[in-house]
């Protein structure tokens, strides 16, 4: 009997220790993943804590580089007609002209009398203009240059309308190419007792007769921008049309005050106008007649008190002045025939 109670006893010591051992085993397991999550927990908070530090540093390197701009947003560029900058050749800028799909500014000083008047044209309106003003039927050319004033690829475009009845007025404007516009700054009229030729290195030579005792010649150069600087002016009087000489020399002064030469006068006079350098005058013809030679000599006298050189004939040749090379003279292209 005291066997079996003892049995009995070392059976529930037994159990207990086994049901306290899986206890223990479960709760150290519980435990051990507690500490192992929060020991995650801390690794992340670390991490988290290292990344924003890696972050402030970062920021901080990125104040002190004062030479970086931050990007800024780039907006899609408008497109830019050719009005605003020079996008297309110049030589298809004088075809669109020509086709009438681009237009030309008419430029004058106010000072200047020009056809047709200031203002913005087409081609075709631009020939109805210059129609407007000389009716008739003509031939309408033109031609591409480039002046020895410009750079090279600087090319200039002339516009002729001949006049097919000679005894009337023919009409020629340049027409230059600058910032996508075009525009016009000289033009002339020609063909009434007068004469126009132009050359490919944009010299212009123009004058006619100006009555029975004058004749003139003169010569400009077309600039860059279709402007024409001029050159020089001259003229050949005879006899009392040599009273125009004093127009060179100073065009403001009053008529009653300006020296007169005798209409019994022969005299001959060339006067070149070096635009502001010099006004040569050559004479010759002087009359046999004392009475009428001493007239001639106080009219050449007062000239020269106006500021003209008095020289030898052959230093008011034209051709001393500029030296014009007709194998430079212009070849026109035909365009068409209009008629008003």
């Amino acid at each position: 009997m005291k066997k079996k109670i003892v049995m009995y006893l070392l059976c529930m010591i037994m159990s207990a220790s086994v049901f306290a051992g899986c206890g223990q085993t479960d709760s150290s397991q519980n435990v051990s993943n507690e500490s192992e999550e929060d020991e995650d927990d801390e690794d992340d908070v670390e991490d988290e804590d290292d990344d924003s530090d890696d972050k402030e540093e970062q920021d901080d390197e990125e104040a002190v580089k004062p030479d970086e701009k931050p990007e800024k947003p780039v907006a899609d560029k408008p497109e830019t007609s050719y009005s605003e900058e020079e996008a297309i050749p110049r030589s298809d800028a004088y075809d669109m002209f020509l086709a009438g799909e681009m237009d030309v500014e008419v430029i004058w000083n106010d000072d200047d009398y020009h056809s047709p008047e200031a203002g913005t044209y087409s081609y075709d309106s631009l020939v109805d203009a210059i129609m407007g003003e000389n009716p008739g039927s003509y031939d309408v050319k033109y031609a591409i240059f480039t002046p020895d004033s410009c750079s090279e690829g600087e090319d200039v475009l002339a516009l002729y309308m001949e006049n097919h009845d000679p005894s009337f007025y023919s009409w020629i404007g340049c027409i230059a190419y600058s910032d996508g516009k075009l525009q016009m700054r000289y033009s002339d009229t020609f063909g009434y007792r007068s004469f126009l030729d132009m050359y490919y290195d944009g010299y212009v030579t123009f004058g006619g007769s100006g009555g029975a005792g004058a004749h003139y010649l003169n010569c400009d150069m077309i600039m860059s921008d279709s402007a024409a600087y001029p050159v020089y002016r001259s003229a050949v009087l005879d006899s009392s049309w040599c009273d125009e000489a004093s127009y060179y020399l100073d065009p403001d002064m009053a008529y009653e005050d300006r020296p007169h030469l005798t209409s019994e006068s022969q005299l001959h006079m060339t006067v070149v106008d070096n635009m502001g350098m010099y006004i040569k005058i050559s004479v010759s013809g002087w009359s046999s007649n004392t009475a009428i030679k001493a007239e001639e000599e106080a009219f050449v006298a007062a000239l020269e008190e106006l500021g003209a050189k008095i020289v030898d004939e052959s230093e008011t040749v034209f051709e001393n002045e500029v030296h014009i090379d007709e194998a430079h003279a212009m070849t026109w292209i035909d365009k068409e025939t209009v008629t008003q």
